[in-house]
């Protein structure tokens, strides 16, 4: 035997002799949940053989009563169950057992899980006679490891909804925590009917089916009681042989009461739901006892008090690894075997979770780790060609448009520096009340006066100024999404839409040398105070603007001079959070708000259609929009998860909630920008840390995320471009609002239905920022105007971020806020000995232009500094400031000396010998300074 677990039957044969009906006449050998390994067979015996693992369906029945021939050997007649009476239990060294009874445990299931299946088939056994279905709701009484094992049974069989009860605090926290949807901590003044409307409001009706896992006489009667008409309870729970319950009631409602006694055929799927990582034995496992502690595990458990165990220091060594199982299975075990390695997986690969009061985690420090969704049984062993090199380099940026608005402040950061001002303040006024008690000053007269100091009075004013309560944020996400930079083509010829403050702008652009003509073909102001913070362009010749409160939909009409003509303005006193048209069916526009409903416009009609999204959302920094790339459905990405719409019945198709289970970090990284790729089944999104592709091929049965990339940028990414890369390739381009942080990712088109296993796996590439050059420029004496520094500016915000071919070059446009755009050229490694950077002397150039405009300092006051004055002494003319002062003088002779000797250059000479005014402009010393008479000849 390897394994023995101790179950709560084996707490009451141990210490009262008895459990239920079983009663025992002699002393046994205790234990019935066991794993070990195959020592020895019997000469019949085909399906086993010595060295195999198995897991023991603790019962021989006699295969001769009615009940065994008919199946049911779990209520067989004269059964041998282990630790009752007449058949000792597992809890030794050696056992014997039928070899039918004796289950493979498959290569990626531990030992202890294997002994901790016999209570999960019993749960399944259970699940099974109850009746569940896709779609119930369920009630467990009792929150004990067999009640949490049911439950979690019924979630993997597709139960809707669990309530779970306890009289115990700690097991309805485990609960909570594990499975339960809702929870209800029974306490000693409830009556029944109080018990059983908490559960009817939890779950919103009756269950349809309820499991008695504790075996009370109050949780039986309340079973029948709460259960639905037609409904099921079944007692699995071993209570008293004599209860009083209402039957008669549940009988006219038809309500089925089922017995669950044991298991029958569960082992089997038990298994195999543990080996796929279906159910998670492992947290019902807690200690550890060596065979001849048996009593003492057995009294540790019955009293629940906690043990002291000393550990043992491991070595980082690779010998205590089992390097040849699966790689899920090595995590699960490393930190048992090797503490000092689990701690370096925890602070380097799994989740964290980072709050104000731990340490902070700087994932821009960190390596790209680009992982891949393997299948379970994957052993860690990876192709040659697994990781491919990016064979592509950045120039440093260089500034392509001319210096404009300088005398104006950037909106998006100074939106965030009034916020910030905003809760400084708060604090302040919070502290400062609190300091001075300024609370219990607080006096009410009588029902119309109250008395309380002006301090009180200011801090309310004061939250009563927020500047906008729906934003509380690190970044401003109301400028997320599409961004201000656009390319449209109009008559074969190429233009930049961008938008600046509150007016957009077409120029036309030359792609090939880059070169934005400074005359603007046509604009549109949107009016004072209407900054645009998204803006799109559609096919048809239609631009999209976002405002906060308004979208502006402009028609461009080409000819010999273009213009903007609005034909639509849509006004919201909720803000606007995104816009979007639709790759597939191209006259339709997607708006969503910061509440979560949804406009769809068809632009030939000029008519909407508007739908919630999600019931009561919250209106806090609740960014979402909506994608539609393909025929039959849209998406709808949130903070937190994704969703898919049917486009006819604009029904729910899919939800895709597991960001935070496949992040490094699980107190942040949510989602802030998403792009679907025109014409593939490909999604990527960002968070926090991370890039991810999700494959929509399969998006109505299982929407899954397949790569995930750790960005290494400083900020929360807000704009992603593409770009069609190479053969068969795609370069994701992703970018925060501060500064130029961005990273770039190719990646195959074909990742979704590429094997895992083989190669294409690149790290994300950081370019330099336009800050790179500015300091690459200073170090060649560039850009050092003391006066006019460029710093502040270059730091502005970014707006925009567009992504170009052009021939083997690829180039990254990022606009800012004030209307300036850089260009990143990417270029192949093997020619950058052939291209001259120009970088730092256009930026030169640019900022030659910029100039602060000039303050002029006022006199404020005159102070009389009279007192002063009059304290003042005069340095007497006979002191001495520098008394202690060594004067060395040169020896001549000494030094004619050493030129004689050659131990000075001869060179410096002359210039020795001539005096001040023999000296001159073309003296031997200018001349002969840094060359010797070697170096002359």
């Amino acid at each position: 035997m390897d394994c023995v677990g101790i179950c709560g039957s084996d707490l009451k044969m141990y210490s009262m002799g008895r459990c239920g009906l079983e009663k025992l006449s002699k002393p046994i050998v205790m234990g019935h949940e066991g794993a070990g390994v195959v020592v020895q067979v019997g000469s019949k015996v085909t399906t086993l053989v010595a060295g195999d693992r198995v897991a023991i369906e603790p019962t021989q029945p006699c295969r001769s009563c009615t009940f065994c021939r008919s199946g049911r050997y779990n209520v067989c007649e004269q059964p041998r169950y282990c630790s009752t009476d007449g058949a000792h239990g597992n809890l030794s060294t050696y056992y014997k057992h039928v070899a039918d009874f004796c289950h493979k445990i498959p290569e990626n299931v531990t030992m202890e899980e294997g002994a901790a299946t016999q209570p999960l088939a019993i749960a399944v056994h259970a699940c099974s006679r109850a009746g569940i279905k896709l779609g119930s709701t369920l009630l467990i009484m009792g929150a004990g490891p067999v009640g949490l094992l049911c439950a979690i049974t019924a979630r993997a069989m597709g139960v809707a909804k669990i309530v779970m009860t306890d009289t115990v605090a700690a097991r309805i926290e485990t609960a909570k925590r594990l499975v339960a949807d809702h929870t209800l901590l029974i306490k000693s003044e409830y009556s029944e009917e109080d018990i059983v409307k908490h559960v009817t409001e939890a779950l919103g009706g009756p269950p349809d089916v309820t499991i008695d896992a504790c075996g009370h006489v109050t949780a039986q009667r309340v079973a029948l009681m709460v259960t639905k008409t037609g409904g099921v309870v079944l007692v699995v729970g071993i209570g008293e042989e004599l209860v009083s319950v209402p039957l008669s009631a549940a009988l006219l409602r038809e309500v089925d009461v089922r017995g669950s006694y044991r298991l029958l055929n569960s082992y089997p799927m038990s298994l195999a739901a543990v080996s796929k990582g279906v159910i998670d034995l492992k947290s019902f496992i807690t200690h550890h006892f060596p065979m001849e502690k048996a009593k003492e595990a057995l009294e540790f458990a019955k009293t629940g008090e906690p043990m002291k165990r000393k550990k043992n220091k491991a070595e980082f060594t690779a010998e205590n690894i089992n390097n040849t199982a699966p790689v899920k299975n090595i995590l699960e075990e490393l930190q048992d075997r090797n503490a000092q390695a689990y701690m370096y997986y925890c602070h380097n690969v799994r989740q964290r979770l980072t709050t104000p009061k731990t340490l902070q985690n700087y994932h821009f420090v960190v390596p790209g780790y680009p992982l891949n969704s393997f299948d379970d049984d994957w052993d860690g062993d990876l192709n040659f060609d697994y990781f491919e090199h990016f064979s592509y380099k950045s120039l440093y940026p260089k500034m392509i448009t001319e210096l404009k608005n300088t005398r104006k402040a950037d909106p998006l950061t100074s939106f965030m520096k009034d916020k910030m001002s905003w809760q400084r303040d708060c604090r302040n006024l919070k502290l400062t009340a609190a300091f001075t008690n300024m609370n219990q000053k607080y006096e009410v007269l009588n029902e119309e006066v109250v008395q309380c100091p002006k301090h009180i009075v200011d801090t309310a004013a004061h939250l009563d100024s927020d500047p906008d309560p729906n934003f509380d944020s690190s970044y401003n996400w109301y400028y997320a999404g599409n961004g201000n930079l656009q390319l449209v083509c109009i008559d074969w010829i190429d233009y930049l839409l961008h938008s600046e403050f509150s007016t957009v702008y077409l120029t036309q652009l030359n792609r090939n040398d880059l070169n934005i003509k400074p005359n603007i073909e046509a604009c549109f102001d949107c009016g004072e105070g209407k900054n645009i913070l998204e803006t799109i362009f559609s096919s048809q010749n239609i631009a999209v603007l976002r405002t906060k409160y308004k979208i502006f939909i402009l028609r461009l009409t080409p000819g010999d001079e273009i213009k903007f003509e609005k034909i639509k303005g849509i006004d919201s006193e909720i803000p606007f959070t995104g816009i979007s048209l639709d790759a597939f069916h191209k006259n339709i526009l997607y708006i969503t708000t910061l509440d979560s409903k949804l406009f769809i416009v068809n632009l030939d009609r000029l008519k909407a259609k508007i739908m919630n999204l999600i019931d009561k959302p919250t209106l806090v920094d609740n960014w979402n929009t909506v994608i539609g790339s393909e025929r039959g459905f849209y998406t709808h990405v949130g903070r937190q998860n994704i969703t898919l719409y049917d486009k006819r019945s604009h029904n729910t198709v899919h939800v895709w909630k597991n960001v935070r289970n496949i992040t490094d970090e699980m107190a942040c990284n949510d989602i802030s920008v998403a792009k679907h790729l025109e014409g593939s089944s490909s999604l990527y999104f960002g968070t926090d840390h991370h890039l991810f592709l999700m494959d929509l091929r399969f998006h109505e049965q299982n929407a899954k995320v397949v790569q995930r990339w750790t960005h290494g940028m400083e900020c929360v990414p807000t704009y992603l471009a593409n770009c069609n890369f190479e053969f068969n390739k795609d370069l994701i381009c992703l970018s925060s609002q501060w500064c130029e942080d961005m990273c770039v990712v190719p990646n195959y088109s074909n990742r979704n239905s590429k094997d895992t296993l083989n190669g294409g796996v690149f790290l994300p590439y950081r370019p330099p920022n336009i800050l790179n050059t500015l300091n690459e420029a200073r170090q060649r004496q560039l850009c050092y105007d003391l006066y006019n520094p460029i710093d502040g500016r270059l730091s502005t915000s970014i707006t925009g971020l567009l992504v170009m071919e052009r021939d083997d070059r690829y180039n990254i446009l990022m606009q800012n806020s004030l209307g300036d755009i850089s260009c990143h050229s990417l270029f192949q490694e093997h020619m950058e000995t052939f291209i001259e950077d120009d970088s730092m002397q256009c930026l030169h150039d640019w900022a030659a232009k910029y100039k602060i405009e000039g303050k002029n300092f006022e006199v404020s006051s005159v102070p009389n500094i009279a007192n002063i004055w009059n304290k003042l002494k005069r340095v007497p003319s006979d002191y001495e400031i520098c008394e202690n002062v060594a004067v060395s003088e040169f020896d001549e002779k000494e030094i004619t000396k050493a030129f004689d000797n050659e131990e000075i250059d001869s060179g410096l000479r002359e210039a020795w010998l001539k005096t001040d005014e023999e000296g001159g402009e073309q003296s031997s010393l200018m001349l002969n300074l840094h060359f010797s008479d070697d170096d002359e000849e």
